[in-house]
């Protein structure tokens, strides 16, 4: 994958996922310098980089949601807690780069009643947080009123034994600063793929 990657996208990094871990991953044409992340639990689900030329801080992230316990070297925690903790660190960063260039994007896990068509999504006060500080939601920004998701929950068809989407709730989002508002142009959500059974979830692009 990164040998293809390449040759488009020269600059590569991922956050270095152990075998049985999902990971985050950036390519770009613009050269960065990869930042630490915090060094706790989840940093395999937090990548953040500085693209020196663009002046532009990026941070993705995937937040565990609130049945993902986890159990490591003999201590556990909660699912529910570690989406509180990741969430609090989310908050911190958005208060460091609000006035400047930062764009944060990723699978939050979370979302607001408009993008939930069942159960509300726990610690989803984190994202009225989020919004209020001035980060935009860009797919919000240019569909105000419009309902359309990412991840649907599944339901079995007990005739013939196929799954089929049921609720849909929309949890992948891209951020940016106020500083960066008026460069959005498009937004869009991408449901081939998720259609074509090649990822359980749909693609977020923006330019």
């Amino acid at each position: 994958l990164k040998d293809r990657l390449r040759r488009s996208y020269p600059y590569i990094t991922t956050s270095s996922p152990s075998e049985k871990q999902n990971g985050l991953l950036i390519a770009s044409k613009n050269s960065f310098s990869v930042l630490d992340a915090p060094s706790d639990l989840d940093s395999e689900r937090w990548l953040e980089v500085k693209v020196e030329n663009l002046d532009l801080n990026i941070l993705v992230v995937h937040i565990p949601g609130a049945p993902d316990n986890k159990f490591q070297d003999g201590y556990g925690i909660s699912g529910e807690k570690r989406k509180q903790l990741f969430w609090d660190r989310i908050i911190n960063h958005t208060e460091k780069y609000n006035g400047l260039n930062s764009i944060i994007l990723g699978d939050f896990n979370t979302g607001l009643r408009i993008d939930a068509e069942g159960a509300m999504f726990k610690h989803s006060h984190y994202m009225k947080t989020l919004i209020e500080s001035g980060f935009v939601d860009v797919w919000r920004n240019l569909n105000s009123d419009k309902k359309d998701y990412t991840y649907y929950s599944k339901r079995k068809d007990k005739t013939s034994n196929l799954s089929y989407d049921h609720n849909g709730f929309r949890r992948h989002y891209i951020f940016v600063s106020p500083k960066r508002k008026k460069y959005i142009q498009h937004a869009r959500l991408i449901h081939e793929l998720r259609k074509q059974q090649r990822s359980v979830h749909a693609l977020v692009a923006a330019d």
